[in-house]
């Protein structure tokens, strides 16, 4: 039992090395690039005040990149179709029309006094996968339902059950 013990601390050691000194800087360097992009598909830029959902003003503080969990249709080759969802892996490819599952999202202060102060109240999770964004308006509004699903007639194929 003493041995196992030692080579149960000796592989959390070698483990823990490993998540320090590759994972953990792999995965800074992987979450700098994917800002970078996020920042390139952004339509506004840091300081540009937009127009919140509720009418009122805020200002943009971070931009940084949104990933969308969603799985890749399966090629051919896979027997294991049943765990994919067709919708979201067609919307995210749509997103952003480039084949990668990140996209963009911003954050920033609410504006106070008329819309003339920055606030200390904080707005999040803006990105094109949950609102409609109006870049030259610079208004940003949550996304209905029916303009969720509205691009997915294409889907729906009743061919074979209409006579």
């Amino acid at each position: 039992m003493c041995e196992n013990i030692n080579e149960i601390q000796e592989t959390r050691a070698r483990l823990k090395k490993i998540i320090l000194e590759d994972v953990k800087p792999i995965r800074k360097k992987l979450d700098g690039l994917l800002n970078e992009q996020a920042v390139l598909l952004c339509p506004f830029k840091i300081d540009d005040i937009i127009t919140l959902d509720n009418g009122k003003k805020g200002i943009i503080k971070e931009i940084s990149h949104h990933s969308l969990n969603y799985d890749f249709m399966p090629s051919e080759e896979f027997e294991f179709f049943d765990k994919f969802d067709e919708i979201t892996s067609i919307y995210a490819y749509s997103l952003d029309d480039k084949e990668f599952t990140i996209t963009w999202q911003c954050s920033g202060l609410r504006m106070i006094q008329n819309d003339t102060v920055v606030g200390k109240v904080t707005f999040s999770d803006i990105s094109p996968d949950k609102f409609d964004i109006d870049v030259d308006n610079k208004k940003v509004t949550q996304k209905s339902l029916n303009s969720l699903v509205d691009n997915i007639d294409f889907l729906t194929d009743l061919s074979a059950i209409v006579k």
